[in-house]
């Protein structure tokens, strides 16, 4: 995971470990009732793109593509702009991040 801080006492495990059970299933409501959103949204954009440009499947993937690397350009430069990072080293924290490999390496 990101970062080296981890808890050293008994007490602090057990808080951890209940702060988990607590945090957890919330973190996953939150994030379910974010993504009905998001697709929602997502659903809507392709819906009204489909109707104004799209004349076959082959160019809904192609706008679909062009949406997700928008979105990952968009990050990207986000870091490079607010970090010290090199543009490489934006993308690798994206990538990685992104793709729940996530070393830690860059926090």
């Amino acid at each position: 995971g990101y970062g080296s801080i981890t808890p050293r006492t008994q007490a602090g495990q057990l808080t951890t470990i209940a702060y988990a059970l607590i945090g957890i299933p919330l973190t996953l409501l939150t994030l379910r009732s974010v993504g009905v959103h998001i697709n929602a949204f997502h659903f809507y954009l392709i819906r009204s793109t489909h109707r104004k440009h799209c004349k076959n499947e082959n160019a809904l993937m192609k706008n679909t593509s062009g949406l997700l690397l928008t979105v990952i350009i968009v990050a990207v430069v986000m870091f490079f702009s607010v970090t010290s990072w090199t543009f490489t080293e934006a993308f690798y924290f994206v990538f990685v991040s992104c793709s729940t490999v996530g070393f830690g390496d860059y926090v």
